[in-house]
């Protein structure tokens, strides 16, 4: 297989490579996010991990700081996209993500350095990583002792899309010309023109801590009433900024899982029978109280996210710089037809970098 090594062959730190090489490998971490969700899978929950090819590919070329850099920017850029920045899918996407690739990086560094195994194992170790993480974590938040029952299913999704991914690195190594321009190019800066700063105005500030402070009251009050009191407050806010326009299916989904899973271990006073199922006060309160806390949560995020607060500092122009590259991230069901998937995504790539290439060195000139 043919390998694009960085210059000189070694890997490379955040200095080395270029504050816009990181945020472009996050750009393309959320484009395809994106892809993903137009191919055919055979499950629904089912996730193929394409968007762990950049952190694959960082894994093999850059130091751990710079993949820890990379891994922070894909689960920050996909819950802003998503409006899950605050919520309990976040936790799941940082936890299963760091778990991810910190594994893939010791295995890299013991393994796949003296060729011991493929990008395939690599990519199965990164894979079956993520599903522990998710296991304990449902385990925690949602299904409690329940979750043994949805575990091997997760282990064997888990397993074939591992697998899948590993194939998948191997082939776009193979024919992908925009890593050949991409590891090839010297370090891209970050906004070289150093455009002024706008600030961040009170108004946004005090937005913030309300939004904060309804968090932490989310996540701390066990009162299954006040719980759900919220709910509906930040629905209703969410229903009149979105003009009605919101997806509710989701929550409903959420809801109805975490309360059921809840009814499996039955506790406090029995209510009512169900074709031999005892379903208990206790339990039911259990699972109202759970799931009201993960749907407020998602509520406040996406609330948070559509309320055009801005991120201070170098964090918020590197945040910034990854959704504007992200924009520009898309191509026509023609495009596929005439490449494939791979061909279409690999083209889109280098067209991209080539021309933020091109400015970058264009704006270094006239500055010198």
């Amino acid at each position: 297989m043919q390998q694009h090594s960085a210059p000189g062959g070694k890997e490379e730190d955040v200095e080395s490579i270029g504050e816009m090489q990181l945020a472009f490998l996050s750009a393309m971490c959320l484009f395809l996010s994106a892809v993903e969700y137009a191919v055919p899978k055979p499950f629904p929950f089912m996730r193929l991990g394409l968007a762990n090819l950049p952190v694959i590919i960082a894994v093999k070329k850059w130091r751990f700081k710079s993949v820890v850099l990379l891994i922070a920017l894909k689960v920050a850029g996909q819950a802003l996209l998503s409006g899950t920045l605050f919520s309990y899918i976040f936790i799941f996407s940082v936890s299963g993500s760091f778990a991810s690739g910190i594994v893939m990086l010791v295995f890299h560094r013991i393994f796949y350095r003296r060729k011991i195994i493929s990008s395939i194992a690599l990519s199965l170790s990164g894979a079956m990583a993520n599903c522990a993480v998710q296991i304990i974590l449902s385990s925690f938040f949602f299904f409690g002792k329940s979750t043994r029952f949805i575990a091997p299913l997760l282990c064997a999704s888990s397993s074939v899309t591992g697998f899948l991914m590993g194939l998948f690195c191997n082939a776009f190594e193979e024919m992908s010309e925009w890593m050949k321009a991409f590891f090839s190019s010297s370090a891209v800066c970050l906004n070289p023109d150093k455009p002024e700063k706008k600030k961040i105005s009170k108004y946004s500030i005090l937005k913030t801590a309300f939004l904060a402070a309804s968090m932490i009251f989310i996540i701390t009050v066990k009162d299954v009433y006040a719980v759900w009191a919220m709910v509906l407050v930040f629905l209703a806010l969410n229903l009149v900024k979105k003009h009605g326009n919101m997806n509710l299916f989701p929550s409903v989904v959420v809801v109805v899982s975490v309360t059921v899973f809840s009814l499996l271990t039955p506790y406090g006073k029995v209510l009512f029978e169900l074709w031999g199922w005892k379903i208990t006060g206790g339990a039911l309160e259990a699972g109202l109280q759970k799931s009201g806390t993960l749907v407020g949560m998602v509520l406040v995020s996406k609330y948070f996210m559509d309320a055009d607060i801005r991120i201070p500092g170098k964090i918020g122009d590197m945040v910034s710089s990854v959704m504007e590259i992200f924009r520009g991230m898309s191509f026509t069901r023609k495009e596929i037809k005439e490449s494939g998937i791979m061909g279409a995504v690999d083209g889109k790539l280098l067209s991209i970098w080539k021309e933020i290439s091109g400015a970058n060195n264009e704006s270094l000139s006239r500055r010198n």
